[in-house]
C-alpha cells in the first residue's frame, strides 16, 4: 500500500491512500438535490384529473453558506390529454396563486432574491406563515405569484437566511410533504387545478449507519494525527 506524506502545522506525517480518500469523502459538501413532485394531493378534484404524473421537480443548489438557489420545473405534459398544453402554475394579477409551499427547519427569517422575471414584472413574493393550505397540511413559508404565472413552466429564486441554509434545511410538514405546488391544465375543459406535492422519502436504514461509520473513522484518523504530532514534539 502506498505511503505519502501529509504536512500538518509544519510537521510531515505519514498517511495512506485510503486515509486521503476518506478525508475527501468526509469533507465533500452536498451541493445540490432534486425532489420529484410525484404526489397528487388535490389536483383535478371531481374526477377531472391532472394526469398521472410526476408533475415536475424542485431542485436545490447551494449558493454560499446562507443561501440556496431553488428551481421549480413542471413536467412537459404531466399526463394531460394528447395535444393539450403543458401544466402551468396558478397565479394571476387578480388572483395570486401558490407557486411553492415549504418548511425550513427552525423557521428562520428568510428573504428571496434573483427571482424569475415575467417581462418587467417580478411576480414572486415570500409569504410567512400561510398556515393550512387545501389538503396539503400546514406550512411555514409560501412563494406567491401574482402576475401571469400561468405562462411559466419553470421559475427560480434564491432563498437566503440570517443563519446557515442548505438543502438539508428543508423539512417535511405535518402531513409529510416537503414541497407543494398549485398547478393547472389550461386546455383541459374544465381546467382542472389543485395541489401536487413532494412527499418526504426517508433514507434507507443502512445510509445513516454508513454516514456514522465515516464520521467515526474520520474522528479516529484525527486522533491518530494529533497523537503522532505530540510524539514528534516531545522527541
Amino acid at each position: 500500500m502506498g505511503i505519502y506524506n501529509l504536512r500538518v502545522m509544519g510537521l510531515t506525517l505519514p498517511t495512506t491512500i485510503p486515509a486521503l480518500l476518506l478525508a475527501a469523502v468526509i469533507a465533500m459538501p452536498v451541493s445540490a438535490s432534486a425532489t420529484t413532485l410525484g404526489t397528487n394531493v388535490s389536483c383535478g378534484a371531481g374526477g377531472l384529473g391532472c394526469g398521472p404524473g410526476p408533475w415536475g421537480t424542485v431542485d436545490l443548489e447551494q449558493d454560499g453558506t446562507d443561501a440556496v438557489s431553488v428551481t421549480v420545473t413542471l413536467a412537459p405534459n404531466g399526463g394531460n390529454p394528447p395535444g393539450s398544453s403543458p401544466e402551468h402554475f396558478v397565479g394571476f394579477a387578480d388572483s395570486p396563486g401558490v407557486a411553492l409551499l415549504f418548511d425550513v427547519s427552525g423557521n428562520p427569517s428568510l428573504s428571496i432574491s434573483n427571482a424569475t422575471m415575467i417581462g418587467t414584472h417580478n411576480p414572486f413574493s415570500l409569504v410567512s406563515s400561510p398556515g393550512s393550505v387545501d389538503s396539503t397540511g400546514s406550512w411555514a413559508s409560501e412563494i406567491s405569484c401574482n402576475y401571469q404565472c400561468d405562462t411559466l413552466s419553470a421559475f427560480t429564486f434564491v432563498l437566503t437566511s440570517l443563519s446557515s441554509l442548505s438543502a438539508a434545511s428543508f423539512v417535511a410538514n405535518n402531513e409529510g410533504y416537503v414541497f407543494a405546488v398549485d398547478i393547472g391544465c389550461p386546455d383541459c375543459v374544465p381546467d382542472p387545478s389543485g395541489y401536487v406535492a413532494a412527499a418526504a422519502t426517508p433514507l434507507p436504514p443502512a445510509l445513516p449507519l454508513f454516514a456514522s461509520g465515516l464520521s467515526a473513522l474520520g474522528l479516529f484518523g484525527r486522533r491518530r494525527i494529533r497523537k503522532y504530532a505530540a510524539a514528534l514534539a516531545d522527541a
